[in-house]
């Protein structure tokens, strides 16, 4: 028997080497199982599908998309028999599925693509006129308002407030007071001429 080709091995994205490895066990030990023994075996998958063998196609740096590459990286006697060149039915299954995966994750890549080109092509700012669809629409205060003249708008109305409440208790202080004074100098008249008389 050859010995399996070495080389440099690539690199896959980890992504795809998790989805290879989980999903192939997934399928190991349920479908695989199911149409090996027919439903009524209680053997394990891995005695059908070695661990190692899925770990080898997780993490040999291509797609396995054919016999051949498949028996560069790992070898499968029941899928795959080497020595007469075949593939079997389960080696087609095996294939089969691994394609369901690169696909599924092509899938998933590509929207995920299309969502960040999506994202990258909105303005970084969204000016006031467009939010509020022009000019016409928006709110005459938003033309000027700024941190510092909000502030200053803030601290304004502020002393204003305070300047005229100030304002209104001294001058019913000074009602009051004046109040009692014209009413004292009245009484105080009234007095006099009282006297004078």
């Amino acid at each position: 028997m050859p010995a399996l080709k070495r080389g440099k091995k690539r690199k896959l994205p980890s992504v795809l080497e998790d989805a290879v490895r989980n999903n192939l066990s997934q399928w190991r030990d349920n479908e695989l199982l199911d149409h090996f023994y027919g439903g009524t075996s209680i053997i394990a998958g891995s005695a059908l599908l070695d661990d190692g063998v899925i770990e080898k196609l997780a993490v040999c740096g291509e797609r396995v998309e054919t016999m051949e590459e498949f028996t560069r990286h790992a070898r499968w006697p029941i899928g795959f028999n080497t020595g007469a060149g075949e593939v079997t039915e389960y080696g087609r299954m095996l294939l089969e599925r691994l394609q369901t995966i690169y696909s599924a994750f092509d899938i998933d890549m590509a929207a995920k693509e299309a969502e960040l080109e999506d994202m990258q092509s909105l303005p970084p700012e969204v000016s006031v006129e467009s939010f509020y669809g022009g000019t016409s629409q928006q709110p005459r205060w938003v033309e000027t308002l700024t941190p510092t003249t909000y502030l200053q708008n803030n601290s304004n109305a502020e002393t204003g407030a305070n300047q005229t409440r100030g304002t209104g208790r001294a001058t019913r202080r000074r009602g009051a007071r004046g109040g009692r004074s014209a009413a004292g100098a009245e009484r105080g008249r009234g007095i006099r001429r009282g006297r004078g008389t």
